[in-house]
């Protein structure tokens, strides 16, 4: 079996060439196992990163380059896009999750997080699947899932009203921020039995002027709470 991503460095950086077809969670996992393997090679350095072979969404890039952090000593400062270089941290997509390095030591779920599981976590989490509907995520941090939230999930428990949770879609109105519950969804979506994955945007939840609302990422509620 070929490899689902493949590690070249050069003068400006590294280019990491993704496979184009395979599943992300899959990708995530072989970009994890490899910047690990490699960590004593790479070294403490700070890099441009290339993202070469495959289209990925803002929350994608945003999984690769936690994956990379993580699971190295690695630090992402310019992402490159064609021939432009950008700042990776003043990008939107990384505004907040770069919050006083909240992501730093994240803990990483490879695959779903199953029934009758609870995760408890000081930092954030970034889980690589669904949540399950009798499965549970407490953070003082932020959550990220890759996937759909059937269970219950509570992020910025602390009272840390900048935390936030993302997802694919919430099937679920068991959510919380900073104590905050009753999520607001967008009206258009019929609520939250509305099949939020048929959409091509992930989900956000955050605390916006009092109170929890659900809106697409793109809509910038993360730069707005």
């Amino acid at each position: 079996m070929s490899d689902l991503c493949i590690i070249k460095g050069s003068s400006k950086g590294i280019q990491l060439y993704l496979d184009p077809d395979c599943d992300f969670m899959d990708l995530i996992t072989e970009i994890c196992t490899k910047f690990l393997a490699n960590k004593n090679t790479f070294g403490d350095v700070e890099i441009v990163l290339e993202l070469l072979g495959r289209e990925l969404s803002p929350l994608e890039v945003r999984a690769v380059v936690e994956s990379i952090e993580l699971n190295s000593n690695v630090r992402v400062l310019l992402l490159r896009e064609g021939d432009q270089v950008k700042e990776a941290k003043t990008k939107q997509i990384f505004d907040k999750f770069y919050y006083e390095k909240a992501m730093e030591n994240a803990r990483i779920i490879k695959g779903n997080l199953e029934n009758g599981t609870t995760i408890t976590c000081d930092y954030s989490v970034l889980i690589l699947g669904d949540v399950e509907e009798k499965a549970s995520v407490i953070s003082k941090g932020n959550v990220i899932v890759m996937g759909d939230i059937y269970g219950q999930v509570s992020a910025g428990v602390a009272k840390d009203e900048k935390a936030y949770i993302v997802a694919a879609s919430f099937e679920t109105e068991d959510i919380s921020v900073a104590g905050y519950t009753d999520p607001q969804f967008p009206e258009d979506q019929g609520g939250f039995l509305k099949k939020f994955a048929k959409k091509e945007d992930f989900e956000c939840a955050a605390v916006y002027r009092g109170a929890l609302v659900v809106e697409p990422l793109s809509k910038g509620l993360l730069s707005l709470s």
